[in-house]
């Protein structure tokens, strides 16, 4: 069973971006192939005028809730009220301790939920994240 969260990304910030990931577990991290492949059907998409959709995949409930904890999720709601700053900044609003602070942004940058600007601040790219756990696997 593969469980997905799709983001919605925030074009109007950070401009459009032709890009996905498919992620699955710590394990698995060379996605090459799959992030060439469905960028193309993605630009192929925005060409034909359909906005374009982000996907994660995560091969169980438990890696899902692994990386997207509830601490990680709170941190990417500052986030994006605060908007693009540094992790000190984020650890401040957040009233959390830095290092803490800067091993769930390393991870939720790892995994694509957080971007760098080209002067190091971080910032939340998506205007919402969407997480979809079927309950049944279809019938074949």
């Amino acid at each position: 069973m593969q469980y997905r969260s799709s983001v919605r990304k925030r074009c109007a910030r950070t401009g459009p971006s032709w890009r996905s990931w498919s992620g699955s577990s710590r394990r698995q991290r060379n996605h090459a192939p799959i992030r060439t492949q469905a960028a193309a059907r993605q630009f192929a998409e925005a060409k034909a005028g359909k906005p374009p959709d982000f996907r994660l995949s995560f091969e169980s409930a438990r890696t899902l809730f692994a990386d997207l904890t509830a601490a990680r999720l709170d941190l990417l709601d500052t986030l994006s009220r605060v908007g693009p700053c540094s992790v000190y900044l984020l650890a401040k609003s957040a009233g959390r301790n830095y290092s803490n602070v800067h091993t769930d942004v390393a991870r939720l940058e790892e995994i694509g939920l957080i971007e760098r600007t080209a002067d190091g601040s971080i910032t939340v790219p998506f205007e919402a994240i969407e997480i979809r756990l079927p309950l049944r696997r279809a019938a074949a």
